[in-house]
């Protein structure tokens, strides 16, 4: 009897069971138009119906139609899902989708703009005239929101002005539903001062009920943000191959906290993603110019004068050398105790301190250096065994000018 069941009848049965599993009302909707899709393009009618060359030459189709990679496999893990499903409750023998393999994601393929591009962005929308039922200027300020919060299209959709709270205070915020959200989980997110009074004379004459922006009802983000960097002068795909659309309004807010220099940590909350890394290697969008700005911040290295400081050779002056008494006092304190010695080395020129009289002969002088005194300490001590030769006349004292 299962056999004959038509698509329909099984379809309403696989969406009891994923609500009794605690799945949420969005996510059901979104993978049963994933299945009726496929269903409808190769024409299934019956369980008995689906093969898998039929559903592989749906997701080529899709693939010709420059669905990227990952939505892709999002329409084939909905299908291979519900087979598992109808293999489950025995409804068939085997899952005939079972050697399908998802594609293989490239690389990024999205980029963020820098922040003068994203200023030019906004500035062109918002001048650049009405699009699909809604005007340059709420355009903008929904690009705004998006690039500072990070929702997707259809979360932006779903907001209400009662959603939006303390617009006028320090700490205005946004909130969303988890009906609502990829994750099924309510979200309260911060908005910056700036935006929160736009946002406050945009929903100034709205209902709490009404809808924050008439957004269409289509996806069209792409085609919108497309009409406005063209306006903007700025590329929708670079000579990278990487696009802006609006999907990269998160990589732009990812992106834009890594410039900051707001941790990995804070960022994977911000975006809400379940796993870090799916925050840093897809939505952080880092260019050469971010790179420099990183390298720019590096502290100076000067070897020479570094070198210089380390040999003694730079021109700083030693604290211990920063005046001549001071040098003395070092040199003195270096000096062996001779306070018991016989021999005394007395003043160079034989006078006390304050005369003026001319020096005698060098050869009294050095004669007179070093005659025995016992009377004080008024010169400085030689030790014994340190006199000089006085048959060497390089090694006589000699008087000072």
């Amino acid at each position: 009897m299962e056999a004959t069941k038509c698509l329909n009848q099984h379809i309403d049965d696989y969406k009891v069971s994923m609500k009794s599993k605690g799945d949420t009302a969005l996510h059901i909707k979104r993978e049963v138009a994933k299945i009726t899709k496929v269903f409808d393009y190769c024409n299934f009618c019956k369980l008995s119906d689906i093969t898998l060359d039929r559903v592989q030459r749906y997701l080529n189709s899709r693939i010709e139609e420059g669905r990227r990679a990952r939505t892709v496999n999002s329409d084939l893990v909905a299908m291979k899902t519900f087979c598992n499903w109808a293999v489950y409750v025995e409804r068939m023998a085997e899952n005939p989708l079972v050697r399908l393999r998802k594609l293989k994601i490239s690389g990024e393929c999205r980029r963020a703009l820098t922040h003068d591009e994203y200023m030019t962005f906004l500035a062109a929308t918002e001048t650049g005239g009405d699009f699909r039922c809604m005007s340059g200027k709420d355009w903008a300020l929904l690009f705004r929101l998006a690039a500072e919060t990070g929702y997707r299209w259809n979360e932006l959709r779903s907001l209400v002005r009662a959603q939006f709270h303390d617009l006028e205070s320090e700490t205005p915020s946004v909130s969303i539903k988890g009906e609502d959200t990829k994750n099924d989980r309510d979200h309260i997110q911060p908005l910056t001062r700036d935006t929160a009074l736009l946002l406050r004379d945009h929903l100034a004459l709205k209902l709490p009920a009404a809808k924050a922006f008439d957004m269409p009802a289509s996806d069209c983000g792409a085609k919108v943000v497309r009409h406005y960097l063209r306006l903007a002068g700025i590329e929708y795909v670079d000579s990278r191959g990487l696009k802006f659309d609006f999907h990269a309004l998160r990589g732009q807010l990812a992106s834009t906290l890594a410039r900051s220099g707001v941790s990995p940590t804070i960022a994977h909350k911000v975006m809400r993603h379940s796993d870090i890394n799916m925050t840093l290697k897809y939505y952080t969008h880092l260019s050469l110019e971010d790179s420099r700005e990183a390298i720019n911040k590096l502290p100076e290295v000067n070897i020479a004068a570094d070198s210089q400081l380390k040999t003694g050779t730079c021109d700083a002056a030693d604290p211990s050398l920063e005046s001549h008494e001071n040098f003395c006092r070092i040199s003195a304190k270096s000096l062996p105790n001779c306070a018991d010695s016989e021999h005394m080395l007395v003043d160079k020129t034989g006078l006390s301190e304050g005369e003026n009289a001319a020096p005698e002969n060098s050869q009294d002088l050095t004669e007179k250096a070093f005659t025995p005194k016992n009377k004080g300490f008024d010169s400085l001590v030689a030790p014994q065994g340190f006199e000089p030769r006085l048959n060497e006349p390089e090694s006589s004292v000699l008087p000072l000018d």
